[in-house]
């Protein structure tokens, strides 16, 4: 149906892994989930690296896989920050944003284990997550293509709109 990259772009918690495996079976394309990708590649510990060197492996890494076409990619919360990162997404495919609440944020993340979410303030996950916000929403907005806001929407539900914008 596609012939280009999808790439799912949007904060921690916004629904990007949940939704890229969904979307590969309605559309019969592959996914990569870049933070799996990148914790199989690191021995799956994030933690023994600091912040600008992770970004600077994630954007290699990145950059090099989204040259093959016709996957869907369930990207890290980050892979905005770099303009590379933006121009490559822009260039090699659509760029779809799962635009998710604060408030919405906060009640999926405080469900899950943080361990691997190393910005997170643990004792304070929303002052943590409104503070990623602010840094990242320019970045978010100028990267994409499409827009999808997933509150109070299912999994299926937000799957159900995006096939609906693509088509």
């Amino acid at each position: 149906m596609l012939n280009k990259n999808i790439f799912l772009i949007g904060m921690m918690g916004s629904g990007k892994s949940s939704i890229a495996p969904k979307l590969s079976n309605k559309f019969n394309i592959p996914y990569i989930d870049t933070d799996e990708d990148l914790l199989s590649i690191l021995d799956n510990n994030f933690s023994d690296i600091s912040e600008i060197k992770f970004r600077q492996l994630e954007s290699v890494y990145f950059l090099e896989r989204i040259k093959k076409k016709h996957n869907i990619y369930a990207t890290g919360g980050g892979i905005i920050l770099s303009r590379d990162n933006r121009l490559g997404m822009k260039n090699h495919g659509i760029v779809i944003f799962l635009k998710t609440s604060t408030e919405e944020l906060c009640k999926r993340l405080s469900n899950k284990n943080l361990e691997n979410r190393p910005l997170l303030d643990k004792n304070n996950i929303k002052k943590s997550i409104n503070e990623i916000w602010k840094n990242r929403k320019k970045y978010y907005y100028d990267s994409a293509n499409i827009e999808i806001t997933t509150d109070g929407l299912s999994i299926d539900d937000v799957v159900d709109q995006i096939i609906l914008k693509l088509s």
